[in-house]
């Protein structure tokens, strides 16, 4: 289930004390919203072999990326089903690895379970870096004003570094889907305090604030974004969640590789990930099982969320194929036998899903 995170204490600081959740979502929409991830695992990557071992157990290529470059890879299991969706930065003597959750650590049990004879060394270093997602209409106008005009034409895999009178920090686009990223800011954990007080300290005229889990959930269910670990886990694969675009089908073999090409070749995927609304409110349990009026069992709901956009409680599901007709109608049977009535939607959510 999606986990709410207790942010740290000088984050907390910069909250208003009346919590307000609809004026968190209209920043993120229209303003610049900060997300702190410093609980994603960060793994530490030394050694010559680092590059090529990680390149031969992940889905993308990524053994000639360039010094100060990201890339999106994602690690599967032999079934081709996700062990984690990760971005991997070159940091010249070393790799880091940004995983989701750090709950329990199971993306670096996996890597380390192959290493042999490979030079390769690995540390959680989750605890010693900071890291803030920038979201929002206003990010790149506000980050143009922090970083400069250059800020415009950062290349999507460049990692640049900026050096301020209080605070250094590295910034890159971290790309959740394929069109859809984030600015990150990364910089030492002991310059967390610093970073976030030199952003407020100069934000002019701009809404700047920072964001919720609770409010961030809402944004990225209307925008369809899977999450670790409702929609990023064990029981599916790239193809079904929109983030198959991180896998390389020409780059040869590596853990998973036979399945999710035989699922491409012979048009095997046998679910996507829909947006879900409901046409009245109800308490959940996630995952809940999605049925039509047959009986047949249609899919499963992994996240929900109470809508800003439409006014509506709204979820994300994996729908299975011969279910996949856009704004069909299904069920959802309730522990106590009621029956809810949903319709199944193509995403992103828009205002056009309610007619």
């Amino acid at each position: 289930m999606y986990q709410e995170k207790n942010n740290n204490e000088s984050i907390a600081m910069r909250n208003e004390m009346n919590f307000n959740i609809e004026t968190e979502y209209n920043t993120l929409k229209k303003g610049v919203g900060i997300r702190d991830i410093s609980n994603s695992l960060i793994i530490k990557l030394t050694g010559k072999d680092a590059l090529d071992y990680i390149n031969r157990i992940s889905t993308n290529y990524v053994k000639d990326l360039p010094l100060m470059s990201s890339i999106n890879t994602i690690f599967t299991n032999e079934k081709g089903r996700f062990i984690d969706s990760t971005v991997l930065l070159n940091m010249g003597d070393y790799y880091l690895l940004i995983g989701n959750s750090d709950n329990d650590k199971k993306l670096n049990v996996w890597i380390d379970r192959y290493i042999i004879t490979e030079d390769l060394t690995t540390e959680i270093v989750t605890d010693k870096y900071f890291i803030a997602q920038l979201y929002g209409a206003q990010t790149l106008s506000f980050l143009s004003m922090i970083c400069g005009q250059e800020i415009k034409d950062l290349p999507d895999k460049n990692i640049n570094f900026y050096q301020t009178d209080s605070v250094g920090f590295y910034l890159f686009k971290y790309f959740i889907k394929k069109d859809f990223y984030s600015y990150c800011l990364l910089t030492e954990k002991s310059n967390e305090k610093t970073l976030i007080d030199h952003l407020f300290e100069n934000k002019s005229a701009f809404d700047l604030r920072i964001i919720s889990e609770e409010t961030f959930n809402i944004f990225r269910i209307e925008e369809g974004l899977p999450s670790y670990p409702n929609e990023i886990n064990d029981k599916y694969n790239p193809h079904e969640n929109g983030l198959i675009d991180f896998v390389s089908f020409s780059k040869g073999c590596y853990i998973g590789q036979e399945v999710i090409a035989r699922l491409d070749t012979y048009d095997k995927v046998q679910r996507e990930l829909k947006g879900i609304i409901f046409e009245e409110n109800y308490n959940f349990e996630l995952p809940e099982t999605l049925f039509d009026e047959n009986d047949n069992e249609v899919g499963e709901l992994t996240s929900v969320a109470d809508s800003f956009l439409l006014n509506k409680k709204i979820g994300l599901a994996y729908i299975k194929k011969r279910f996949l007709q856009d704004n069909s109608q299904a069920e959802l049977k309730t522990l106590s036998s009621k029956k809810i009535i949903i319709k199944i939607i193509k995403l992103p959510f828009s205002n056009e899903n309610l007619y």
